[in-house]
């Protein structure tokens, strides 16, 4: 009796380990490209904060007011700007919120078969640009660095 399909098998489980293992490292390229500071200065982002309806009545604020689980009623009120730092066209974009970043991730599609991406809408637009934006592509040059690695 032959092992032949035992062994092949056994190297279907190891070459799927592998291509698991390759389809991380991509992930994780993907995320380093993604974890790096913009690097030109934008504009300025307003902040905001919370406070409670009666200081912002007491300091003459006016903003949002919302009520809060426990029923205060809390007002969101402008506090100053921030700097944002965005990414120059064709380098990967800027972190602003960390939801792209977040988002990558490594579905096993069927056996040999995986795909690294993300479900996030604007995704596209910043990989392959629009007609008002310049790309700033994150999956590619990942995955061409991925290719010319050992």
């Amino acid at each position: 009796m032959s092992n032949l399909p035992h062994t092949q098998a056994a190297i279907q489980r190891i070459a799927d380990r592998q291509l698991a293992r390759q389809a991380q490292q991509l992930r994780g390229i993907i995320v380093r490209q993604l974890s790096q500071p913009g690097t030109q200065v934008a504009a300025l982002r307003r902040t905001y904060r919370n406070i409670s309806h009666r200081q912002a009545q007491a300091l003459g604020l006016r903003g949002r007011s919302m009520q809060t689980a426990n029923g205060n009623i809390r007002t969101r009120v402008r506090s100053g700007y921030r700097e944002i730092k965005v990414s120059a066209p064709g380098d990967s974009p800027a972190v602003q919120t960390g939801r792209l970043r977040q988002s990558i991730t490594v579905q096993k599609v069927k056996a040999g078969r995986y795909r690294v991406g993300t479900n996030v809408e604007y995704a596209p637009y910043l990989e392959f640009g629009t007609r008002n934006m310049q790309p700033r592509p994150f999956m590619r040059p990942a995955l061409e660095k991925h290719r010319h690695e050992p």
